[in-house]
């Protein structure tokens, strides 16, 4: 109800403010609806079905459209964050745009069916282990991932590249931010399976610089800015407008 009342609104706004609707905009949209729909016949039962003429719906495009230019004129355009603002907020908020600590990891797992019994579970365990001796017992870990993981990244050696927080299950992420560099774990079991893994290097959080942040900021005040106007001009047009409810 409140977004058919602001729409009524921006509406009457828009036309007592003289702005005029794109003619070219409405066709082109009209237009659209007909492909979607299948044709002219289709778009014409489709009216006909809605209780519309074209006439009528052309009027609706045009209030559309009206609506959509008096909201890009009073608050998208002028929404839009500026350069000195997106290098200000990032000086005072720094802490808030690091590349967060990520791990590059060496990694196989030994597969285990949701419905596997405990007898199937015990042989894809000590196929684990047999994993973690040869790696102990020296042998190159890329080559043991290539003859024993489930994992697709097999075809690499296990090499999973770098991970940070959140990409890996919560029991398997736990054990791999506790690892040392060099550091090869014990059995990991999840949802999954089993898994090995060794922690190959950390890097360490990084500061984004303004350039890279500078996207993000942007969107982040721009979309703030838009939310004050809206309610601005809504909070302006209700107290100038007579509304009734019924």
């Amino acid at each position: 109800l409140e977004l058919m009342i602001e729409k009524e609104l921006f509406y009457q706004a828009a036309v007592k403010n003289g702005i005029e609707s794109d003619k070219d905009a409405m066709e082109i949209e009209r237009e659209r609806t007909i492909r979607r729909l299948g044709g002219e016949k289709k778009f014409e039962a489709a009216l006909k079905k809605a209780g519309l003429t074209d006439k009528q719906y052309r009027e609706k495009l045009r209030k559309k459209n009206l609506i959509k230019r008096i909201t890009e004129i009073e608050i998208k355009d002028k929404s839009a964050a500026t350069d000195d603002e997106v290098r200000a907020y990032y000086e005072s908020n720094k802490n808030k745009y690091m590349r967060p600590e990520a791990r590059r990891i060496t990694h196989i797992l030994i597969a285990v069916k949701p419905e596997a019994s405990s007898e199937q579970r015990a042989l894809k365990k000590q196929r684990a282990q047999e994993v973690i001796d040869k790696i102990k017992a020296g042998e190159d870990m890329s080559v043991v991932a290539w003859d024993y993981s489930d994992d697709p990244y097999r075809v690499k050696g296990g090499d999973f590249g770098l991970v940070h927080r959140g990409r890996l299950e919560p029991d398997l992420e736990k054990e791999v931010f506790a690892l040392e560099p060099g550091q090869l774990s014990d059995i990991i079991e999840t949802i999954y399976g089993y898994h090995v893994v060794r922690v190959e290097k950390i890097k360490p959080p990084q500061q984004l610089s303004l350039e890279e942040a500078s996207k993000t900021i942007r969107k982040q005040l721009s979309e703030k800015k838009e939310k004050q106007l809206r309610e601005a001009l809504v909070a302006k047009l209700k107290a100038k407008a007579q509304i009734e409810l019924y």
